[in-house]
């Protein structure tokens, strides 16, 4: 069972006892789960409804003199706002049921460089990699992140890498900046954690571990030797089903 599949029930049978904690068990798991669902749905649907007063109010903004002082203060709150519905969207988000998708990774991962706007280098593994099944969507919104994280909170260029450890598919992402701090290399993780400059509201990298475990992957985060922050994403390269 991959990480963030719905759990069956327990089989209500057996002695009265065993049956009765059994129902329980499996009430409480029905109502946390329904209690998940809407509170993604909300989530979407809030920022979903925001996003068309913002629109308007852009719009507006675009009409107001150019030599009006505050016509371009307005415009950059506008979409600073959007970006935060966007985060908020994207966390939401990254719980959906993506089929996985048997891909050859290092050729996605050369076209998602080259999609790439900034100073991003993709460093080919010495030799051939193997097909991954991934959710390509879901994947491809995590390593985004990563590289936006890396342009906002380091210094470039960003540098990614793929290669095969064992029975494991290594990616990471390198920014040439200062890092964080050790101790904050877990907290940072947490939904609306801020480490370093940028704005957003810190919901990146828990977009990238909500990501991971339906991967069964995990996320790697620690400083380089010689400078930067290196995220590495750890995914198996055999996924059950």
């Amino acid at each position: 069972m991959r990480s963030g599949d719905t759990l069956g029930d327990l089989p209500e049978a057996g002695p009265a006892d065993l049956r009765r904690l059994a129902e329980r068990f499996n009430q409480t798991l029905r109502d946390l789960q329904r209690l998940w669902r809407e509170r993604e749905m909300v989530l979407v649907g809030v920022s979903h409804d925001l996003r068309t007063p913002l629109t308007r109010m852009r719009l507006s903004a675009e009409f107001l003199p150019a030599e009006e002082e505050a016509r371009q203060e307005i415009i950059d709150n506008i979409q600073e706002m959007d970006k935060v519905i966007h985060q908020f969207m994207g966390y939401a988000r990254s719980g959906e049921r993506e089929l996985l998708v048997e891909t050859d990774i290092g050729r996605w991962l050369q076209q998602l460089v080259l999609r790439q706007q900034a100073e991003v280098r993709w460093h080919p593994a010495p030799g051939p990699l193997p097909k991954l099944a991934i959710q390509e969507v879901g994947l491809a919104r995590a390593l985004q992140n990563l590289i936006d994280n890396a342009q906002v909170h380091g210094v470039g260029p960003v540098d990614i890498y793929a290669e095969k450890v064992g029975q494991q598919m290594l990616i990471r992402v390198r920014d040439h900046g200062s890092g964080i701090a050790e101790s904050q290399l877990q907290t940072v993780r947490a939904p609306f954690a801020q480490a370093g400059k940028g704005g957003g509201i810190g919901l990146g990298l828990a977009i990238v571990e909500r990501v991971m475990a339906y991967h069964n992957g995990q996320l790697n985060l620690y400083n380089a030797p010689d400078g930067g922050l290196v995220a590495e994403l750890v995914l198996p390269l055999s996924q059950p089903y």
